[in-house]
């Protein structure tokens, strides 16, 4: 998992839940605060690496980083507290909450995938706006970024970058 998080800078989370819960037998909320926890401490490495190099967008962190531990704070403290751990129709258990957590967490997974693989960025020609006006669009970026990631444990390499570049 330190290989990954350090050769492409992502894909701590996707190994870390999947392992604490088949391996581990965890489960699947145990397991998303475990990995938030253990890449969250592999990611303030990296972070004072950066920082140290003065290579870090301290305003850009800020202005996408802020809301979006503030969108993760609401899915832990939240969120997940209020959903029910079995879902029910008709006196039938449907699904868990943990099944549905994982569910959502290979969704987003493959569809990081999929965007990274087949959607195209293209260059803007360097139009940024001035002052702070450029960094606002990054604040409900960061909130929903963060709460997904809240809610599946993970999300640095397959929601936060992808969200950065486009």
């Amino acid at each position: 998992m330190g290989a990954t998080l350090g050769v492409f800078g992502a894909g701590g989370s996707i190994l870390t839940v999947p392992l604490l819960v088949y391996l581990f037998h965890l489960p699947a909320r145990q397991a998303t605060h475990s990995s938030l926890f253990v890449v969250g401490l592999v990611s303030a490495a990296g972070v004072l690496r950066e920082w140290r190099k003065g290579a870090l967008p301290i305003e850009r962190v800020a202005w996408f980083g802020i809301p979006a531990m503030l969108g993760m704070l609401f899915s832990r403290s939240m969120l997940l507290p209020a959903l029910p751990s079995q879902f029910r129709y008709a006196e039938k258990i449907l699904f868990s909450l943990d099944g549905l957590i994982l569910t959502v967490f290979a969704f987003f997974m493959i569809a990081a995938a999929f965007s990274m693989l087949f959607v195209r960025i293209e260059d803007r020609g360097g139009s940024v706006p001035e002052g702070n006006q450029r960094f606002w669009g990054l604040v409900p970026v960061g909130l929903a970024v963060g709460a997904l990631s809240g809610f599946v444990g993970a999300g640095g390499g397959f929601l936060i970058v992808p969200a950065l570049i486009f």
